[in-house]
């Protein structure tokens, strides 16, 4: 039983070395960091101050995109809603639109493929209208017209003034 408590003793006893040991800063010679307490130094810190962290990359500006006069939202030829695509689209002309005095928004349909072509081709532009409006454009800026007479053509155009 003497043994158990011997054993306890040592093992705190060497738990206590063990700390003391970690707590001392000071770097034996040829030891890498006493290099990198030099470099530190050299840049004007004290040596037991933390090095600086290294300045993370800036990353590249965001191209501009550019925006055509007019652009094309495409639509499937038996279709008036917008895809995905289409609202991304829509998205990222936004800026423009909201900064834009007036937007011409023309639905096409082709007429020979599609019966209803006069219904269609206004529906494709009032579903691209109410995009632009959900992006916070003034509706009091879109114009909506719509055209019948362009051969395959399934689309609405944005026409910036």
């Amino acid at each position: 039983m003497l043994w158990r408590y011997n054993l306890r003793g040592a093992g705190a006893v060497l738990s206590i070395l063990l700390l003391v040991g970690c707590a001392s800063n000071e770097t034996k010679p040829g030891d890498e960091s006493d290099n990198k307490g030099a470099a530190t130094a050299a840049a004007g810190q004290a040596g037991n101050e933390p090095a600086p962290a290294p300045a993370r990359p800036v990353p590249p500006p965001k191209p501009s995109v550019e925006i055509a006069n007019p652009t094309v939202i495409t639509f499937e030829k038996m279709s008036v809603a917008l895809d995905g695509k289409a609202r991304d689209t829509i998205a990222e002309l936004a800026d423009k639109a909201r900064s834009s005095n007036k937007l011409l928004v023309t639905g096409y349909c082709d007429r020979n493929q599609i019966k209803n072509a006069t219904d269609s081709a206004v529906a494709r532009a009032i579903a691209v209208r109410d995009e632009l409006m959900r992006h916070g454009v003034n509706p009091a800026n879109i114009s909506v017209k719509f055209s019948t007479v362009k051969p395959k053509k399934h689309a609405a155009e944005i026409k910036f003034d």
